[in-house]
């Protein structure tokens, strides 16, 4: 019992720690969880990591939840999930319903004016990010620009996924890596308890979204995001805008973006900013804020919370194939192609003004010379929204 007292102490540390998306907590994980704890190794770590670059859900969540696993198997894991994922999801949550609700002082709603422009700041630079990292030779530039191209003018949550899973099982027929183990057999290794309950969410997904009332459309919904996301919070987004901005009208993008621009400055899984999606929603949903906010978190969050619970007994055989690192390498390509396509059409929804385009451009750079922390610029561009309004 101590020694997993111990352990969600420090995930909790490390989700109050934790800034700036997936790439920003790994850093956190690798420093506490591995140098300070030595709850695994470095190796171990970035094995978790490209095993949950893979499947769908929120990564950095499920490699938390990985080390969880590692350490007291799956109870641990799941405690782990909840540990690091209230604290943002319960703020954001108490946040949205005095937003929806007009308890917010004047000025501060005031000052969430320039969160819009700074949130777009942040996908532009999440874009920069994972360009570096997946265009590694011409084929894969390739498919990031074709995935850019496409999804700027098809703008469908059904053609993310595709595109997604196109990319990588493209990329890996072509180029195979070499396995230098003999795989074990999978078979021994499936849960299928597990797996028919997330086959039976996707089902009830379906349904709900077809045939229920609205609260549980919208959990049907978000189900499906949960599914159907590769890459982590940022490739998220353009899968909410299109469903819940601009299919079901169930909030407007202006909120939307303040929204994520203070997930932005906050610690946590990104995935949490579902909370704020959910409470904004209500209103449209005829539902208590609290009850549309919690089903956006367990509705994001499950799928990949199962996900990672049928994969780890699996990682062992499943990482020597021969596919695995390939198709990795096509859906970080799409995703980073994804991700610009998002910038761009955010910038074009939001208000094209120069005052936006400075906060935009600023924030952009800010992040990229990495000498101010994220929390603070959502701090000043709070201030800045005072300033303007």
């Amino acid at each position: 019992m101590a020694h997993t007292l111990g352990f969600l102490w420090d995930v909790l540390l490390v989700s109050l720690g934790a800034y700036g998306g997936p790439e920003a907590h790994y850093g956190v994980f690798a420093k506490r969880m591995v140098d300070a704890k030595g709850y695994l190794s470095e190796d171990e770590l970035y094995e978790y990591m490209a095993m949950t670059s893979l499947l769908p859900g929120p990564s950095s969540t499920q490699t938390l939840m990985a080390i969880g696993y590692h350490v007291g198997g799956a109870k641990l894991a799941l405690l782990t999930l909840f540990v690091w994922a209230l604290p943002i999801g319960t703020f954001l949550s108490l946040v949205a319903f005095l937003y929806t609700d007009a308890r917010l002082p004047a000025w501060l709603l005031e000052s969430t004016g320039a969160l819009a422009p700074v949130a777009i700041g942040f996908v532009f630079y999440a874009a920069l990010r994972m360009i570096k990292k997946g265009f590694k030779n011409p084929p894969l530039v390739i498919i990031g620009l074709i995935s850019l191209l496409i999804t700027l003018f098809l703008r469908s949550a059904w053609v993310f996924p595709v595109i997604l899973f196109s990319s990588g099982t493209i990329y890996s027929v072509f180029n195979r890596s070499d396995s230098t183990t003999s795989p074990d057999a999978l078979t021994p290794h499936l849960n299928y308890s597990l797996i028919a309950t997330f086959i039976s969410l996707v089902v009830f997904s379906f349904l709900t979204v077809a045939f229920s009332g609205p609260i549980l459309a919208f959990f049907g919904h978000v189900l499906r995001f949960g599914f159907l996301v590769i890459g982590g919070g940022q490739v998220v987004i353009p899968y909410m805008v299109e469903t819940l901005v601009d299919d079901l009208a169930l909030l407007s993008l202006n909120d939307f973006l303040i929204g994520f621009g203070l997930v932005q400055g906050l610690p946590g899984p990104m995935f949490s900013f579902s909370a704020w999606a959910g409470g904004l929603a209500a209103p449209a949903l005829s539902s208590p804020s609290v009850l549309a906010s919690l089903l956006g978190m367990i509705g994001l969050f499950l799928p990949g919370a199962i996900l990672i619970l049928i994969m780890m007994p699996l990682w062992p055989a499943l990482k020597t194939r021969a596919w695995a690192k390939p198709a990795l390498a096509g859906i970080l390509a799409a995703a980073a192609g994804l991700v610009l396509a998002t910038g761009i059409t955010l910038t074009v929804a939001n208000e094209l003004s120069w005052v936006n385009g400075l906060l935009i451009g600023t924030t952009f750079l800010l992040l990229v010379s990495q000498k101010i922390p994220a929390p603070l610029i959502v701090m000043l561009a709070l201030i800045a929204g005072v300033w303007m309004g």
